[in-house]
């Protein structure tokens, strides 16, 4: 239900959108520039604007192109230790909170009623909240468990 607002959908190269939902996520985009120097990910943003108005998202199970991963990529190569060691500096040094806090508030902007972000807003607002924040990611974290697993750590530890 809220996985938008903790990942995105994969790599923006592989989106295909329908004209119609191409050009609102490009109005609201352009109507909301000053949040966007906040956003590493411009894919996470577009799946997550397009997941918060309700427009369907398909994962192609039939591959249509090579994605080649390796130690020096921006994202990906988790399966290395020097992968899993580059994400949880990034969790620990507060990188992924603001990343995820930016997606919310650009959300917000655009969708003032997104049930998800208003939830996680309230969440992450609360002083004592860490538990509730764990537990709000158990329920709607990212979709590989392991990813999940880290969230819901770095959550109850005050990191996310």
């Amino acid at each position: 239900r809220a996985d938008y607002l903790f990942e995105g959908a994969g790599q923006g190269c592989t989106f295909v959108f329908a004209v119609d939902l191409f050009e609102r996520l490009r109005d609201q985009l352009l109507n909301h520039v000053a949040l966007l120097p906040s956003l590493h990910y411009h894919d996470w943003s577009l799946f997550a604007l397009a997941r918060a108005s309700g427009a369907r998202w398909h994962f192609d199970a039939e591959p249509a192109m090579f994605y080649e991963q390796h130690e020096a990529n921006d994202t990906g190569a988790r399966n290395s230790g020097g992968g899993v060691a580059r994400r949880l500096a990034l969790i620990r040094q507060g990188w992924y909170r603001a990343q995820v806090e930016a997606v919310v508030r650009l959300v917000l902007a655009c969708y003032p009623a997104d049930a998800p972000a208003l939830e996680w807003a309230r969440l992450s607002d609360a002083p004592a909240s860490r538990i509730a924040r764990a537990a709000y990611v158990v329920r709607h974290g990212r979709r590989r468990s392991m990813d999940r697993l880290i969230q819901v750590a770095a959550a109850a530890l005050g990191y996310l």
